[in-house]
C-alpha cells in the first residue's frame, strides 16, 4: 500500500524556474558556498617510493550508495600530499565527474563511517561540507535528487566522454531546510530506502533462484530426458554421469559439422550484413544490422541455419541459433559455428551448449589465466561429448524446454518490472523530500 504524505502548511518561489516552490523557511545556496570540490588526480599505480594505500575507485562509488571498510578497495600507492588531500573521512561526499555515458554523471555515495587509509581515485570528485550548517548525510541525498542530478548531466561537456567541470559542480544550486529539519530528512531517507532496497534485495534473490532452477531444468532434460522411469547406463564420461541406455554417447562432431570463417571483402550488392556479434547476442540473444563498410576482417558467413557458440568465457553462455536472413549474413569468428548433419535438432543442441555441465567442461578447458578473456579451442566444442537421444525425443526436449524456460523468463521479467518500480518510487521519494514536496519531520 503506498504511503501518503503531508505537504508543508506555506510555500515561497524558490527563484530558481526548474525548482518551483519551496516551503517558506527553507533557503537555497550554491554548493560552492557551503562545501570544497577538489578534483582527484591520484592515479592505479603502485610505486616503490610512494605510501600503500586503499583506493576508493568509480566502480566503487556507481555501485554502493555508501563507501564503508567492508569494500573491497585496490591497493595503490600515493604520495605524502596526495593523502593529505584525498585520505577519505566521515561525512564526505564522492561524485562520479566523468564518463563515457552522460547519465553515469554526477553519481553520489556518501562516507558514514571512519576509513581504514582509503582515498578518493581518479575520474572522481572529493565534496567536504564545510559549513555548520549543512548535514553530511542530507547534501549526500540532495545529489541523488533527480532535479540535481539532472543538472549536473546537462552541464556535462563532450562527444565520446562526458566530463563536469569544478564551476558548474560549484554553482549548482542546493535546497537548504534548517540543520535540525536536514537531520530528519537523511534519517527518514535512511530508514526508507534501507526497506525499499531490501525489498528490492529479496527480488533479486528470487530471481537469482529462477535462474538456477532455469539452469538446473535445462541439465536435467539434456541429460536424463523427459521419462524420469527410463532404465539408465554409464556415459562413460566423467563430466556427464548416467544418461537414458538408448541414448547414444557421441562427440559434437558426430551431428554437427562446423562452418569455416570466409575470406572478407565478399561479393555483394547490399550496403549492409546482419551480423551475429559477441555484444549483440549477450544483449538480445540475435544479431544486428551493420553498414558493410564497418566489416574489416574475415567472418563467418551463415547461409544455412545453425549454432553459434561463443569461444570467449563459456561460463557466461553466449549461445544462439543463427538463421540467414534475405541479406549477407554474417558470424564473428569468435563463435564456432555449427550446422545439423541431419540426425540433430539445433534447439536441442543449443541447450546441449547451455546446460551447466556442458559450461563447467568448457570452463575447465579455457586456455588463458585472465578471467575476462578465456578462450576455449574450437576443437574442444567439436570433440565434447554429449549423450543423443532419438531426433524425435530431441525435438521433445527442446519444446518442452522452450515453454519452461519461457514460463520462467515470464516470471524474472515480471519481478524485474517490479524491482524498476521501486527503483523509480525510491528515487521519487528522495526527490520530494529534498525539495521540501512533502513534510517527513514527523515520520517515525
Amino acid at each position: 500500500m503506498k504511503r501518503r504524505y503531508r505537504a508543508y502548511s506555506t510555500y515561497k518561489d524558490s527563484g530558481v524556474e526548474w525548482l518551483g516552490k519551496i516551503p517558506a523557511h527553507w533557503d537555497v545556496r550554491r554548493l560552492k558556498f557551503v562545501s570544497s570540490i577538489i578534483y582527484s588526480n591520484v592515479d592505479k599505480r603502485v610505486k616503490e617510493d610512494e605510501i600503500p594505500v586503499r583506493q576508493c575507485n568509480y566502480v566503487d562509488v556507481y555501485k554502493n550508495d555508501h563507501i564503508v571498510n567492508d569494500l573491497e578497495f585496490m591497493e595503490v600507492t600515493a604520495k605524502p600530499e596526495e593523502i593529505r588531500k584525498f585520505l577519505l573521512r566521515p561525512g564526505d561526499i564522492i561524485l562520479t565527474k566523468d564518463s563515457e555515458d552522460w547519465k553515469d554523471i554526477a553519481i553520489p555515495a556518501f562516507v558514514p563511517e571512519p576509513l581504514d587509509n582509503v582515498i578518493c581515485g581518479y575520474h572522481l570528485a572529493l565534496i567536504r561540507p564545510s559549513s555548520p550548517h549543512i548535514d553530511p548525510n542530507y547534501l549526500f541525498r540532495s545529489f541523488q535528487a533527480a532535479h540535481i542530478n539532472y543538472h549536473f548531466q546537462i552541464e556535462a561537456s563532450g562527444i565520446t566522454r562526458y566530463g563536469l567541470g569544478k564551476r558548474a559542480l560549484g554553482d549548482a544550486l542546493i535546497v537548504l531546510p534548517p540543520l535540525p529539519e536536514q537531520g530528519a530528512i537523511a534519517a527518514f531517507l535512511d530508514r526508507e530506502t534501507a526497506r525499499i532496497d531490501a525489498l528490492i534485495a529479496h527480488k533479486r534473490e528470487l530471481i537469482d533462484l529462477l535462474r538456477r532452477q532455469r539452469t538446473a531444468l535445462i541439465s536435467h532434460a539434456v541429460t536424463k530426458g523427459l521419462n524420469p522411469t527410463a532404465p539408465q547406463k554409464d556415459s562413460g564420461v566423467e563430466w556427464l554421469g548416467e544418461i537414458p541406455a538408448h541414448w547414444e554417447v557421441a562427440p559434437a562432431i558426430a551431428y554437427l559439422k562446423p562452418i569455416g570463417k570466409t575470406v572478407w571483402p565478399i561479393a555483394t550488392s547490399t550496403q549492409q550484413a546482419f551480423l551475429y556479434s559477441i555484444p549483440s547476442v549477450q544483449q538480445s540473444g540475435n544479431g544486428e544490422l551493420v553498414d558493410i563498410e564497418q566489416i574489416d576482417s574475415a567472418k563467418i558467413l551463415i547461409q544455412e541455419p545453425c549454432v553459434l557458440v561463443s569461444k570467449l568465457n563459456p561460463r557466461k553462455s553466449t549461445i544462439t541459433i543463427a538463421t540467414p536472413k534475405p541479406i549477407v549474413t554474417l558470424a564473428s569468428v569468435e563463435f564456432v559455428a555449427l550446422a545439423s548433419k541431419g540426425a540433430c535438432d539445433l534447439k536441442f543442441v543449443e541447450y546441449l551448449y547451455r546446460s551447466e555441465s556442458s559450461r563447467q567442461y568448457l570452463d575447465s578447458t579455457v586456455n588463458s589465466a585472465t578471467r575476462s578473456h578465456q578462450r576455449t579451442r574450437p576443437n574442444v566444442i567439436l570433440k565434447i561429448k554429449h549423450g543423443w537421444p532419438p531426433l524425435p525425443e530431441q525435438r521433445a526436449i527442446a519444446a518442452f524446454l522452450d515453454r519452461e524456460t519461457a514460463r520462467i523468463d515470464a516470471l524474472i521479467a515480471k519481478i524485474e518490472e517490479s524491482i524498476a518500480l521501486l527503483q523509480q518510487q525510491r528515487a521519487a521519494l528522495i526527490s520530494a523530500a529534498v525539495t521540501g514536496k512533502i513534510d517527513v519531520r514527523e515520520q517515525g
